[in-house]
């Protein structure tokens, strides 16, 4: 893969999709049938599903994402990465006892265990529409086009680094990866290659982008100044001006503070506030508005913001047009592994 320093990572918990899943049910476990339906109603007019059984036939697979056949190993290594978040959804919205029944234990009509794969069809879905267009873009290898290629980088990343290290040679980073730690560092620095990429291509007419800061000129605005009255526990008080530049990361109470009345309304009080080592509370008078930076002055950042959206755009198009095939026999079974 190409190399690029990560400017942004984006993309990351990354977006809610409308995938398209085709389910062919298997006959048994060697073989599925053509047999398809759909969980959204979108059509997907341009994939060949029978071109797609002839020459990608899910088999043995787990499942299949367009060509990409995949294997439960690494349907487990995405279906892990939930387990957690899984977990505190269901804790917190049903007050679920994580025990060992909990995964297929029945919360109004969804199991934890069927939660926790269709996020991780999702997380793939995605993963895979990215990883298409960047071989579409010649950003990778066709080799590296899959689950795959990060297992076999993996690998020649670490043995490269024993031998520097054997041989008392300097690098930065680890001294050695693992799996989770490696995906998501490369899939980070894909989502910024992507990026990039998008902004070479140049495609933003000036029309697009200006209408895109008048969307966003908030994200561009120069702060604000506020003017709050200090109460303190022994009755007195006193005005304070906070300006925005004047606050250094050094002075957390006065950051803290800032933040704090920032998200007031004029005229709300605040109490227990930290200031000069005591409890104050707080009254906001006043917002000054510092005003906005000129589109020629951010049209850079605002370029970088539409190439942005036309990549999430693309990889949710991708995503949204995906046939994914299943062997329902081996997919019933899925289980959370420890």
């Amino acid at each position: 893969m190409k190399k690029y320093l990560i400017y942004l990572v984006v993309l990351v918990a990354l977006m809610l999709l409308t995938v398209i899943v085709i389910v062919a049910c298997a006959t048994s476990e060697k073989q599925s049938t053509k047999n398809a339906m759909t969980f959204e109603s979108v059509a997907s007019e341009n994939v060949d599903i029978q071109y797609l059984e002839e020459h990608f036939p899910v088999g043995d697979y787990l499942l299949a994402i367009n060509e990409h056949r995949i294997s439960h190993e690494e349907f487990d290594f995405f279906l892990k990465m939930e387990r957690t978040t899984t977990a505190s959804y269901f804790g917190s919205k049903y007050n679920a006892v994580i025990d060992a029944d909990f995964w297929e234990r029945n919360y109004e009509g969804i199991t934890p265990i069927d939660h926790a794969k269709d996020a991780a069809l999702r997380n793939m879905i995605a993963l895979y529409a990215q990883l298409d267009l960047g071989v579409q873009w010649g950003l990778l290898w066709p080799e590296e086009g899959n689950f795959g290629g990060f297992v076999a980088e993996l690998e020649t990343v670490n043995e490269d680094r024993a031998k520097m290290l054997e041989e008392g040679e300097a690098f930065q980073g680890l001294t050695e990866f693992d799996l989770p730690t490696f995906f998501h560092y490369r899939r980070a620095q894909l989502s910024s290659d992507l990026h990039f990429h998008q902004i070479g291509l140049n495609t933003s007419t000036e029309e697009e982008l200006r209408e895109l800061f008048a969307e966003t000129m908030h994200m561009y605005g120069g702060g604000m100044d506020i003017v709050i009255k200090l109460i303190h526990e022994n009755g007195s008080e006193e005005i304070m001006d906070i300006i925005r530049d004047n606050i250094h990361r050094e002075h957390l109470e006065l950051a803290t503070l800032y933040e704090v009345m920032l998200g007031a309304q004029i005229g709300e009080r605040v109490d227990g506030l930290a200031w000069e080592g005591k409890t104050v509370s707080a009254v906001l008078l006043e917002q000054i508005p510092l005003g906005f930076m000129s589109f020629a002055d951010v049209r850079p950042s605002v370029m970088a913001n539409h190439a942005n959206i036309l990549v999430i755009d693309e990889i949710n198009r991708r995503a949204d047009n995906s046939v994914i095939r299943l062997n329902e026999n081996k997919w019933s079974n899925v289980e959370m592994r420890h």
